[in-house]
């Protein structure tokens, strides 16, 4: 999603629409991190460091 934000910028002033894409980007990749966490904390007995 944070990838395709350069394409949705319409030069508005606003820029809703890639603030959206960028936002929800950034959403996706935290719950992957906490995802790979928990299963690396699972397998190894240990977890990741949050991401703050």
């Amino acid at each position: 999603m944070c990838s395709v934000m350069p394409f949705h910028i319409a030069h508005d002033e606003r820029e809703t629409v890639a603030l959206a894409c960028y936002a929800r980007g950034v959403e996706l990749i935290n719950e992957l991190y906490g995802d790979l966490a928990e299963e690396a904390g699972r397998r190894t007995g240990t977890r990741l460091a949050p991401v703050s």
